[in-house]
């Protein structure tokens, strides 16, 4: 598969995905990314990148992000090849391309003011 057919695929299943939620916000929320990035992404990327949010699983209820970057698997999904790939690394894993392990690094960078996605 090309990179035009990739895009076109994406694009499609956010059009997709769209359907089933009743706006554009909702799908946003549920993919984490804002709103400019939808646009951007919607028949443009393979990688994803965008912000997780949670709250920790312990005594006292604290927010918690972190980084995510969500990769395109294609119109057919290879189920296995596609777990093959998941697991822990180490943060300095050469299994890892660079540009993704710089997008998920959780630091702050001096002068930025705000925590926020990298691409």
């Amino acid at each position: 598969m090309n990179q035009p057919e990739i895009q076109a695929d994406l694009a499609s299943n956010l059009c997709l995905l769209c359907s089933y939620y009743k706006s554009i916000a909702k799908v946003c929320r549920r993919l984490n990314i804002s709103r400019p990035q939808f646009k951007r992404y919607r028949g443009i990327a393979q990688l994803l990148t965008g912000l997780k949010m949670g709250v920790l699983d312990n005594s006292e209820p604290m927010l918690c992000c972190a980084r995510v970057v969500y990769e395109y698997l294609g119109k057919v999904i290879r189920l296995r090849k596609a777990l093959a790939k998941c697991g822990r690394y180490a943060a300095d894993s050469k299994e890892i391309d660079s540009s993704i392990r710089d997008a998920v690094r959780n630091d702050m960078a001096p002068g930025e003011g705000l925590f926020r996605a990298r691409h």
